[in-house]
């Protein structure tokens, strides 16, 4: 059963004044300040509560909090941490999030949202997780029940803030890097029949399409023709391997070897060859 905004606010600011004492932080309100407390080490902690959240003419829960920040609450350094408190079907919390405000201003967005469990496809239908190459629940996973952080003394906690922000807002393109380098690892010598096994093993152990594979990987790995890979935009052909190759197209180009015919005879890709022409000095010619 849903609880109203009002009731879940108030339950949520209960929750979390007690979970702070469990866990050895006293706490107290701040004055004419809605649900901000201050904790005894001077940080002020901004309290958020979410329930699941339900869609607009939903029947089911989408498996997704939903943690809703003031424009005024994004500003820098509007308080320390925003401790976000998920509560259950039942009413009772079930997760605590602990979020830097640093993270918030600088994302600049008013609403965080984060799966109740890693599970995507209950959230969005069975085909959701294809479509995605990374989920919420593990994105903030930093952040879950990590008491710890409001324990910290000054130097430690910004130190603490700082990391936590640099990952969240890395997280999407680490994810990325991770599946980039488990393909590139499986692929190593660029078989045409090995790169497309890697591609299936990638998209079956991340459970995504290969429409979601070509987006994660666009920019990073080109594997159309000789297969080769991109790692933050530089190419794993080594030096001696770019001159090797730039020789055989002078010599091809004297042969009076087309465009298309070089291609098919070093199998390199459209890009790659022209780079290489380029390299070797050689003007593309004109059809007469």
């Amino acid at each position: 059963m849903l609880m109203n905004p009002q009731d879940t606010g108030d339950i949520g600011e209960l929750e979390a004044s007690i979970a702070l004492i469990k866990n050895g932080i006293r706490n107290a309100p701040i004055k004419d300040v809605y649900d901000t407390v201050l904790i005894e080490k001077g940080y002020r902690v901004e309290i958020k509560t979410s329930n699941i959240y339900q869609e607009r003419n939903s029947k089911r829960p989408s498996n997704t909090y939903r943690f809703n920040f003031k424009k005024s609450q994004l500003k820098k350094d509007a308080f320390d941490y925003a401790l976000c408190v998920g509560i259950d079907m039942n009413g009772l919390p079930e997760v605590f999030y602990m979020i830097p405000q640093k993270y918030l201003h600088e994302r600049n967005h008013r609403v965080v949202c984060v799966l109740q469990n890693n599970d995507m496809c209950a959230q969005y239908g069975s085909n959701y997780s294809k479509l995605s190459y990374y989920n919420t629940y593990d994105k903030y996973s930093i952040c879950r029940n990590n008491w710890d952080v409001l324990k910290l003394d000054r130097p430690a906690f910004m130190r603490k803030a700082n990391y936590i922000t640099k990952k969240l807002l890395n997280f999407k393109e680490t994810e990325k890097k991770r599946i980039v380098k488990e393909f590139v690892n499986a692929a190593k010598h660029g078989k045409r029949r090995e790169v497309t096994q890697a591609i299936l093993d990638v998209c079956k152990k991340y459970n995504i399409s290969r429409n979601t594979f070509n987006r994660v990987i666009n920019g990073h790995v080109s594997y159309r023709g000789e297969w080769k890979h991109h790692v933050n935009g530089y190419s794993n052909y080594t030096k001696e391997e770019n001159d090797k190759l730039i020789k055989e197209v002078k010599k091809l180009h004297k042969k009076g070897y087309t465009f298309k015919r070089m291609m098919e005879k070093l199998n390199l890709s459209n890009g790659k060859l022209s780079s290489l022409r380029d390299k070797a000095g050689i003007t593309k010619r004109r059809k007469k």
